[in-house]
């Protein structure tokens, strides 16, 4: 077997080459990596805006759901003024019948503090991240007042 040992080198145009050589491989290193960093990113900014249209498209439902149960619940408000009413006369309620749930339960914002906590948010463009966020700031005060 037969080796082959490093010649030295032989001036400073050679030296200044061979840096050239690693700072060059190094440059090409960093871009690279930039290159991975940056689609890693892009695939989690896709990843969180779908599971974000998830959770506003189960808020809207529940949002939709009382909507269309306004006309009910007014009733069922009606009914309970008019049982605190004869409460108030000293006569005896009516029964109450079943409670209607609480919906500010159901209004669902997992995937946005999962973005959050993953620190997913700062990737997001501008105005997706501005829009984003005043959806789910309206969503706590929506809870605030359910």
């Amino acid at each position: 077997m037969h080796f082959h040992l490093p010649k030295p080198l032989h001036g400073w145009r050679e030296f200044l080459g061979e840096v050239g050589i690693i700072v060059i491989g190094v440059l090409i290193a960093l871009g690279a990596e930039q290159i991975v960093e940056t689609l890693h990113w892009r695939a989690e900014v896709r990843d969180a805006k779908s599971a974000i249209r998830q959770d506003m498209a189960q808020s809207n439902r529940v949002f939709a759901y009382r909507v269309a149960a306004h006309e009910c619940v007014a009733r069922r408000l009606d009914k309970i003024g008019d049982i605190i009413e004869e409460s108030a006369q000293h006569k005896a309620p009516a029964n109450v019948g079943d409670i209607f749930p609480d919906i500010g339960n159901a209004l669902d914002k997992n995937a946005w503090e999962t973005a959050r906590a993953g620190q997913v948010l700062p990737h997001f463009d501008r105005k997706s991240l501005g829009l984003y966020g005043i959806y789910y700031l309206q969503l706590d005060n929506v809870g605030e007042f359910v």
